[in-house]
């Protein structure tokens, strides 16, 4: 196999040991060490190691589990009044409620907002919320947000909604019902997407 195909050797790395004649996994585990090391300091003894398959780290699970979900669009024109600002929060919401429900994460409990304005700075915020997968909740937590951090004069360029804290679906329970009608309103939201 070339020595490209190890994991850490890329372009640069494999050139250099190309120039010294190694050019498989093979060649660059019976390579001298001492030499691999003065040529990539640490990292040359780990080479070596991985092409004998000698590495003793531990395996690191990569995790598919979705942290967040979100939406944002550049805006054909600048924006700053409340109401355009509001309805383009509804907007965004209203897909990231969607796709929220989509990927069956449960309820999130914390809205992120991104604002960029015509010079392109930017500005985040987020806040925790009851929990939901509401797009009007959403909306308004960000529309709160946006009123609350973003001065007034802010001509809006871009404009993103995201959610996370995800409760994986975990109920909890109430007592005495109280939630029964939102928890229904919730669920045909769910059936209609």
């Amino acid at each position: 196999m070339p020595v490209s195909d190890l994991l850490y050797v890329g372009n640069a790395t494999g050139e250099a040991l190309k120039k010294r004649g190694i050019r498989t996994i093979g060649d660059l585990a019976v390579a001298d060490v001492a030499l691999l090391t003065r040529l990539f300091g640490k990292r040359g003894a780990i080479l070596s190691a991985n092409a004998r398959g000698e590495n003793n780290e531990e395996v690191k699970k990569e995790s598919d589990e979705i942290k967040s979900i979100g939406n944002s669009m550049t805006l054909p024109y600048d924006i700053n009044d409340a109401e355009s600002v509001k309805r383009h929060f509804y907007v965004l919401s209203e897909s990231v409620a969607s796709r929220l429900r989509e990927a069956d994460v449960g309820k999130c409990s914390t809205v992120h907002i991104t604002v960029k304005d015509e010079n392109l700075r930017e500005i985040t915020r987020q806040k925790k919320i009851a929990p939901t997968a509401l797009c009007e909740d959403i909306a308004k937590a960000a529309f709160e947000l946006y009123t609350e951090s973003v001065p007034a004069a802010t001509n809006a360029h871009m404009l993103g909604v995201a959610v996370s804290d995800f409760d994986f679906n975990v109920e909890q329970l109430s007592l005495g019902g109280v939630g029964g009608a939102r928890d229904n309103y919730e669920k045909r939201r769910r059936a209609e997407d």
